[in-house]
């Protein structure tokens, strides 16, 4: 009799589970499927005319409008152009994808291409272009007489010395560092500064609005010996160019010091600005 109600009520037991079953798994079978959705409002950028030599980047906007991550792997087509990428946006987040391209080796009208690999099932493959009219000498150099600027242009934009540059400072002085950012063909204001560290103060200097501004970034003279860096953002009104990234690095070395700069370590190491002198 025991034997016979003990199994009575496994048997219950066993198909209460059953049941209860169903509905989680017809609920699991019937849920939507996430997936990511990649947006570029801008594919390609054309800077005009450019000389021979000189640097062009863009900073693309990628945007994810899915219910998914979306994965990115961005490939160059060519030897000549240098590509980077965000690897994983999340869902409603934005990134970026950037392509450089050494107009050295490049000649007349140029367009170069890379390809953006996503895990978006409707755009796998998305192509973003460079585009420019290189200038040359008669024979296919550089241009005579003409002297080039140091920097590079990010869109509509030129950045100079770089994106990324560093400075010294000696222990209880301030450090200067100065980058130049002009609009050359269309007018582009920049309309503030964001980011933050604890041992600098950064100040933007609108020349010419809409044309010229200068980035200073100082560190105080309260900064510890050591090795720094940080990143700042150029907010701006340009559709093709809304956020533009300004990297910097800093050494405060310890008064009296007389041993070689060294810059802090970093994806791409910074040159430091010698010439630069610290500043009461």
């Amino acid at each position: 009799m025991l034997v016979g109600s003990t199994s009575k009520r496994t048997f219950v037991i066993a198909v209460m589970l059953a049941i209860s079953c169903v509905p989680a798994y017809a609920q699991d079978k019937n849920a939507p499927v996430r997936l990511p959705r990649i947006v570029v409002p801008y594919t390609g950028f054309d800077f005009g005319d450019v000389y021979k030599g000189e640097v062009v980047s863009q900073i693309f906007v990628i945007k994810n409008e899915g219910d998914a991550d979306l994965n990115l792997e961005f490939t160059a087509a060519c030897a000549c152009e240098s590509t980077t990428s965000d690897r994983v946006i999340p869902a409603g987040k934005e990134g970026k994808a950037q392509i450089e391209l050494d107009t050295s080796s490049q000649a007349g009208v140029t367009k170069k291409f890379a390809i953006l690999h996503t895990n978006d099932p409707d755009k796998p493959d998305i192509m973003l272009y460079l585009s420019a009219n290189v200038l040359t000498s008669p024979i296919g150099g550089a241009v005579s007489g003409v002297a080039l600027r140091q920097g590079k242009y990010v869109g509509p934009l030129f950045v100079g010395p770089a994106t990324f540059w560093g400075f010294r400072a000696i222990s209880g002085k301030s450090g200067r560092m100065v980058f130049d950012i002009s609009a050359d063909k269309t007018p582009v204001k920049i309309t503030r500064v964001e980011g933050h560290h604890d041992l600098l103060v950064t100040r933007l200097e609108s020349v010419q609005e809409g044309k010229t501004y200068k980035l200073i970034i100082e560190s105080t003279s309260n900064a510890p010996p050591g090795s720094y860096n940080s990143e700042f953002i150029l907010i701006t009104d340009s559709p093709v160019l809304p956020r533009l990234p300004i990297g910097v690095a800093f050494r405060v070395e310890a008064a009296g010091s007389t041993g070689a700069v060294r810059p802090p370590s970093s994806t791409e190491v910074p040159p430091v600005a010698a010439a630069v002198e610290p500043q009461q």
